[in-house]
Order: C-alpha cells, then sequence, then structure tokens
C-alpha cells in the first residue's frame, strides 16, 4: 500500500481480538502461495482491469471463493467478480490518496486574486471599494475558509485599511474576525507570477474601465476561473464558459457570484476529500468488522 492506507489500518483497533483477520492487498494468485493459510480468516482486497479473467488469471474466481470474502474498489470490479463466479460476499471500498501529499498547487481554502494598480487610490481603474465589500459581505461568517489576495503597485494602503475598517463597522463585527486579504506590492518575475495564480481559484477583474488585461489573459492561461465586468475588450478574448460576468457596481450581482462559486469549491472539496486515505481506512474497517462480527 504505497500511500500509508495499510499502516493506518493496522494502527486501528478492532472490537474482536480473539482471532485474527488475515487481510491480503494482492492478485489473487497469491492464494496459491505457501503463505496461504486457508484456516485463517482470509480477507482478499483487490481488482483486475478487465471483464474476463484470461489465461493464468483464469482461475482467480475459484481462488477468491477460498476466502471468507474480497474487498474491491468499484461496483464496476465487484459486478466483473461475481458475473464470473464469485461466490463469496463482496464488498466496495474506493481507494484513497494522503491529501496532505496530493492536493495540487491550489490552497486548502477558497481563494480570489486580484491584480491592479492603485489600490486604495481614489483615480483607480479597478472598482475596489465593491470588491472588498462583497468579499467581506459574504464571507463575513466563514473567515477561516477564505482569502483574498491583491497584487498592487502605487498603491495607497493605508487608505485601503480606512476602507476596510469602515466596513467593519457597517458590519458590525472586530477587524480581526473577518476574511482577510494578502496585500502585495513587490514586483514579481514571470515565473512567480504563475505560481502566484496557481494558488487561486478565481481570478476577479473589476474594473471601470480597460483596454487590454493582461493579467485577465495570464489568469486565464493558467486555467484559472474568471469574474469579470461586462467591458467590451473583455469579451474579445476572455473564455466564455470559464467567466462569469457583472455590470460595473452591480452589488448583488457579484455578491451572487462570489456565493455560487463558494459553494461549488466546497462540493468540489468535500468530493476530492471524499477520496482521502483516512476515509478509505475507516471504510476498510467498518466493513473487516461487518464480516468479522458473525465468526467473533
Amino acid at each position: 500500500s504505497t500511500d500509508g492506507t495499510l499502516d493506518q489500518l493496522a494502527k486501528k483497533p478492532f472490537k474482536h481480538t480473539s482471532d485474527t483477520i488475515y487481510l491480503w492487498i494482492r492478485p489473487p494468485h497469491y492464494i496459491s502461495t505457501k503463505d496461504f493459510n486457508q484456516n485463517h480468516f482470509n480477507i482478499f482486497y483487490t481488482m483486475h482491469e478487465s471483464e474476463t479473467f484470461e489465461c493464468w488469471k483464469s482461475n482467480w474466481p475459484e481462488l477468491l471463493n477460498q476466502c471468507k470474502a474480497v474487498i474491491v474498489p468499484t461496483e464496476w470490479n465487484k459486478r466483473t467478480f461475481e458475473s464470473k463466479g464469485v461466490k463469496v460476499p463482496i464488498y466496495v471500498v474506493p481507494l484513497g490518496v494522503n491529501p496532505k501529499i496530493f492536493y495540487g498547487c491550489k490552497t486548502k481554502e477558497f481563494s480570489i486574486l486580484a491584480v491592479h494598480e492603485g489600490l486604495g487610490k481614489e483615480g483607480s481603474r479597478e472598482d475596489w471599494q465593491t470588491s472588498a465589500e462583497v468579499y467581506l459581505d459574504v464571507f463575513q461568517n466563514t473567515p477561516q475558509q477564505v482569502s483574498f489576495t491583491i497584487k498592487t503597485w502605487n498603491s495607497d494602503i493605508p487608505n485601503f485599511n480606512k476602507f476596510i475598517a469602515s466596513i467593519a463597522k457597517k458590519l458590525e463585527k472586530p477587524l480581526e474576525e473577518l476574511p482577510r486579504f494578502n496585500i502585495i506590492d513587490t514586483e514579481f518575475l514571470p515565473q512567480d507570477m504563475n505560481a502566484l495564480y496557481g494558488r487561486h481559484h478565481l481570478f476577479l477583474k473589476n474594473a471601470n474601465r480597460e483596454g487590454w488585461c493582461l493579467p485577465a489573459h495570464e489568469a486565464m492561461s493558467t486555467g484559472m476561473k474568471i469574474v469579470c465586468t461586462d467591458l467590451p475588450p473583455m469579451r474579445e478574448f476572455l473564455y466564455e464558459k470559464n467567466t462569469q460576468w457583472f455590470k460595473l457596481g452591480d452589488f448583488n450581482k457579484l455578491k451572487e457570484i462570489f456565493s455560487w462559486e463558494f459553494k461549488q469549491w466546497r462540493k468540489w472539496k468535500g468530493y476530492v476529500n471524499s477520496f482521502s486515505q483516512s476515509r478509505s481506512v475507516y471504510k476498510l474497517a467498518e466493513i473487516l468488522t461487518k464480516i468479522w462480527l458473525p465468526f467473533s
């Protein structure tokens, strides 16, 4: 077991300890080896890549019938084994991966990125006020699950902070209880910008005017989802199916988009985590206890 599943399983105690469960995470032909003892409580966790058992695999169903039960990772495997003559009970436990190792380049939180000049300045082409207020309003009750990074230059950070404080007062919440902003006001090399895009889920372009937006194009090229004000130049190059549009200053529409994207992100996160090794381990332990109970 390359992802540590077996190690975790070995550390989990069972209610019944009067005998030993022999869990074989092996192809069925290991039943023919000298290490296999039919008098033991043998369970095989195995799988097969096709719907037929041919050549040296032709006796696999017969071999598996010498076990107490078989565990496979998919319903498809279960149907195949049953159709080819496996008579012992077959259970399904999906294989899992370690989410601490395999988590991709994105963060474990719902993260938004904006790139623009003049954060905190009244003359900025970006409507940073609406962006910040919508973000704080939508996520005020889930501050630990979200972040908003703004890559900026030629900015007025004190004025931005003053505005955020005014929104906190409006929401009647202490600043420390609201979702955070990560402000980056330094120059980046292209490879650093690529890494920055890759750590975020949404790219926000809330512009009141724009002739061309290179950061939006860069973000799209990294596979980010785009949220953008409905400006004609942006319509010419942003991929429609990966972009959500809103009219300039439409607070409610941007709020709706943020809420919807966060909901989809949580659904996706839940789906991915359902294939974690921890869930596989506990599911496997549950099945083994169920099989063992009548014989204990």
